[in-house]
């Protein structure tokens, strides 16, 4: 019995010289990703297609998303407008959250934009469509529907059975709340979707 108590007393010894040395090593054990010191953008999603990673995030706001490849999740090279609003688009300005899903052999975006809605100006979910995961996106459903209120940060999920459904906020406010005279509130919503996303 004493043999075992000098084997666990001796194991621990070594487990804590072991953890005392890693502390005091001073080398920094963690990895960060360098992306946020070259690319600056809000609301990322990354997808991952054909062996390559895309990257993309609300990057100008009022034009539409930028995207990013890279192999390794480290090195980043920039490749211009996955989707870029034109005189026809619903969508005018702030392009923000897009996600993008391969589904059903082509590559779909859902994405919050400001345009003319039943009610003046709001934000709305839009679908776009590509054949590639680098576009170029074109509208499919701009917007995918109005029900008079502002929505916002759409994800599209597949399930095992191939049903698509759509989770989203909708969103609004109360007083001024630019004037800390008020405040914005959210609430999120799931949908059943039909096989064509609408």
């Amino acid at each position: 019995m004493s043999e075992i108590i000098q084997m666990m007393k001796t194991i621990f010894f070594i487990v804590f010289a072991v953890a005392i040395n890693y502390q005091l090593s001073g080398q920094n054990r963690y990895y960060t990703n360098p992306v946020s010191d070259s690319i600056f953008i809000a609301d990322p999603f990354v997808l991952k297609y054909d062996g390559l990673y895309y990257l993309y995030g609300t990057t100008s706001a009022d034009k539409g998303f930028k995207y990013w490849t890279s192999k390794n999740l480290v090195d980043w090279e920039s490749k211009g407008f996955a989707f870029q609003r034109n005189v026809s688009s619903w969508g005018q300005s702030n392009f923000w959250a897009l996600e993008v899903i391969y589904y059903k052999n082509k590559f779909y975006m859902i994405y919050s934009s400001e345009g003319e809605t039943k009610l003046d100006k709001g934000l709305r979910l839009c679908l776009a469509v590509s054949d590639l995961p680098s576009g170029p996106f074109s509208d499919l459903y701009a917007p995918l529907f109005d029900f008079g209120f502002s929505c916002i940060d759409g994800h599209l999920f597949i399930d095992e059975d191939d049903t698509p459904y759509l989770y989203y906020e909708m969103v609004g406010s109360v007083g001024e709340f630019w004037n800390n005279a008020g405040y914005l509130w959210g609430c999120i919503f799931g949908v059943e979707l039909s096989e064509d996303l609408s």
